[in-house]
């Protein structure tokens, strides 16, 4: 009777591995298959049936997930070539609530245990988790609007903090879905270079990727510059 709640604890611990397993799993696949990830190389595997294409495109969202590196950029523009304009921006937008939600679980379910033992040994973890507990939501929309982080990474960090799912999900689509719209869009009149739509959905693109550097840049000079203050006793 004994040993039961250690065989427990075994296979518990198993089972919050299984995730992180499948996570390496389908990282290597991805790195070893880079080549074929590509707008055409993801058109060629959707089916010309609506509704099958949409639950195929929703299902790479959750693989990308998974995967991490996998380029959000083209399956939005996957969506937006396939689908009228509407249609596209709905099943990009529910692609990317299941791409949010499902390694913020993940990092829930395997990763908490962890991160809880981590802050146990080492306290300055701790005090900067703590830190973030003011601002969860802001945090949660300015990683996604600035980029500067790989979002999967940041869900699967989320989740094993145990960030409230309702700020950090609300705060992570709010962050994501301009890119999303521009890259929809992008998708929409790709076979048409030089309409009104690409050329904006481009520069639109562009200036995001831009603001994001920038953005991200003042926060980074805007934290040495506290850093220095508190250094120097001001």
């Amino acid at each position: 009777m004994r040993t039961k709640p250690k065989t427990r604890e075994k296979i518990v611990s198993a089972l919050r591995l299984l995730p992180v397993a499948v996570c390496i799993v389908l990282l290597i696949t991805g790195l070893v298959n880079r080549d074929r990830i590509t707008v055409e190389g993801l058109l060629n595997y959707t089916p010309e049936n609506k509704l099958l294409a949409a639950a195929v495109l929703v299902a790479m969202y959750a693989l990308k997930s998974l995967a991490i590196f996998f380029p959000l950029l083209v399956l939005n523009i996957v969506g937006g070539m396939i689908f009228p304009p509407a249609a596209a921006l709905v099943i990009n937008i529910i692609g990317v609530a299941v791409m949010t939600a499902l390694p913020y679980g993940i990092g829930r379910f395997s990763g908490a245990e962890y991160l809880e033992k981590l802050e146990k040994k080492y306290p300055k973890i701790a005090q900067h988790i703590e830190r973030q507990r003011s601002n969860e939501f802001f945090l949660s929309f300015f990683l996604r609007i600035i980029s500067c982080l790989p979002g999967d990474i940041v869900s699967l960090y989320f989740g094993a903090a145990r960030i409230p799912f309702g700020k950090y999900f609300v705060g992570s689509m709010l962050g994501i879905i301009p890119g999303v719209i521009t890259a929809t869009f992008m998708g929409t009149s790709i076979f048409d270079p030089t309409s009104k739509t690409f050329i904006i959905s481009v520069l639109l693109t562009v200036l995001m990727s831009v603001l994001s550097i920038v953005i991200h840049w003042a926060s980074k000079r805007k934290g040495k510059v506290r850093e220095s203050k508190s250094r120097s006793g001001k």
